[in-house]
Formats: C-alpha cells, structure tokens, sequence
C-alpha cells in the first residue's frame, strides 16, 4: 500500500509524467509474493528517472533480475561484500553476469 501511495505522489508532482528525481527503496520485496514483485518491477521504473533499488540476495534473485533486465532499464549492478567487521567493499558488475551470482527461486525451494 504505500508503494501506492509512493506512486500516486510521484505522479501527482510530475504531473504525470516522468519523475526527474531518484526513487530509492530499501529491501521492498520482502513480503511480496512474486506476482507483486513482478508489478512492481514492471512499473517502478517507469515512474521515476531512477531508481535506487537496495536489496537483499533472498529478495532479489534470478527471476527479478530477468524481469528488471527485459524492461531494458537496468543500468548498474553494486554487490557489497563484508570484509570484516565495519568492512564493506562494494563492487560494480555488468548487469549481464549478475545471474551467475544471483539465486535462482527455484533451488530455494528444493
């Protein structure tokens, strides 16, 4: 519901157009069944120039990835890695080899 509300503000300040500002969201799929994820991976990048997406790699698997890239809106992909203790490296990978590092739903489930 206030992914909604998000949207509706969104484009009440576009005037229903295009956002030109940067949507973050951290962690929105949590609770979300896939049918909603796929939504929202269908809409959200058509409501906003950008879109920030923070998740985890339980929430963002193979099959969101391959939603987010057929949109043809997928720019870059940062994968953080802790190092240690208040270590974080971050790493930039093409959005093509995501899939070898991405958890398929699937194997999840077996």
């Amino acid at each position: 519901m206030s992914i909604s509300f998000i949207g509706a503000l969104a484009k009440a300040a576009a005037a229903n157009s295009t956002l030109e500002m940067p949507l973050f969201m951290d962690t929105p799929f949590g609770r979300l069944s896939f049918e909603h994820r796929k939504n929202l991976m269908e809409s959200i990048p058509n409501l906003c120039s950008q879109w920030v997406l923070l998740a985890t790699d339980t929430e963002f698997t193979a099959q969101e990835a391959n939603l987010l890239q057929q949109g043809g809106k997928w720019g870059r992909f940062y994968e953080l890695m802790s190092e240690g203790p208040g270590i974080t490296m971050i790493e930039e990978r093409a959005t093509a080899s995501v899939f070898s590092i991405l958890r398929d739903r699937l194997e999840d489930t077996q």
